[in-house]
C-alpha cells in the first residue's frame, strides 16, 4: 500500500514520530507554551525610561534577564540604557537575580520550549544543569526542523498539526 503521504514525507513523518516517542504528548502544554513565549520574548531590547532606571530592581532585571537565557553581557545593554540618565546598575544584585532566573530557565522542558520555536541556546546553563536542557533542546529542535520540512514540501496543516499535539 502507497499511503497518502508520498515516501519522502512519510519518512519525514516517521522520523518526527520516532523523535516525540519519549515526549509526553500534552497539547495544552505545548499551546501554553507558545503563548508563554511570545509573552516572554516580547522586550527584547532595554529602552528602560529614566524613571525605570533611577527604581531600578537589579535583582529583578537580573532574575527575568536569567529567566530568558540573555548570556551574562546583557548587563551591558541596561547599562548604556541608564547610562543616559546618570545611573549604574548594580551588578551584584543583577548577577545574583540572573542565577535565580537561570536555575528556572535551565530546565529540560524549558530546553524544550526552546527548542521547538527554533530560539538559539546561548550556553548560559551551569554544567550541572546544562545536559538535560540540551537533551530537552534537542528533541524540540529536531521537531521544529522536521516542522519546518513539512511547511517546505506544501504541508503546513501537518506541521501546524504537530506542532500542537505534542509536547514535553
Amino acid at each position: 500500500s502507497h499511503g497518502i503521504l508520498p515516501l519522502h514525507l512519510r519518512v519525514t513523518m516517521a522520523r518526527i514520530i520516532s523523535i516525540m516517542s519519549p515526549l509526553l504528548r500534552t497539547s495544552t502544554l505545548v499551546c501554553a507554551a507558545g503563548l508563554l513565549a511570545s509573552v516572554l520574548t516580547g522586550g527584547c531590547s532595554s529602552g528602560l525610561s529614566k524613571n525605570e532606571c533611577l527604581i531600578a530592581d537589579w535583582h529583578m532585571i537580573g532574575y527575568e534577564d536569567g529567566l530568558h537565557g540573555f548570556p551574562a553581557d546583557r548587563i551591558g545593554v541596561h547599562r548604556v540604557a541608564c547610562a543616559k540618565f546618570q545611573v549604574t546598575p548594580n551588578l551584584a544584585a543583577y548577577n545574583e537575580g540572573r542565577e535565580r532566573g537561570l536555575v528556572e530557565f535551565c530546565q529540560p522542558r524549558n530546553g524544550f520550549r526552546v527548542g521547538l520555536n527554533g530560539w538559539s541556546y546561548a550556553n548560559v546553563c551551569s554544567a550541572a544543569s546544562e545536559p538535560a536542557f540540551v537533551q530537552g533542546y534537542r528533541y524540540g529542535r529536531e521537531i521544529h526542523d522536521a516542522r519546518a520540512e513539512l511547511r517546505d514540501k506544501g504541508l503546513p496543516g501537518v506541521a501546524l498539526c504537530i506542532s500542537n499535539t505534542y509536547g514535553p
